[in-house]
């Protein structure tokens, strides 16, 4: 379960750098 979760939190990690990159552009 450790690593599923590490994923989400990469995965959320990820998606919000990518809506913010999106927003300053």
């Amino acid at each position: 379960m450790k690593y599923l979760s590490d994923v989400l939190l990469i995965g959320v990690c990820s998606a919000i750098l990518w809506h913010f990159s999106n927003i300053v552009r």
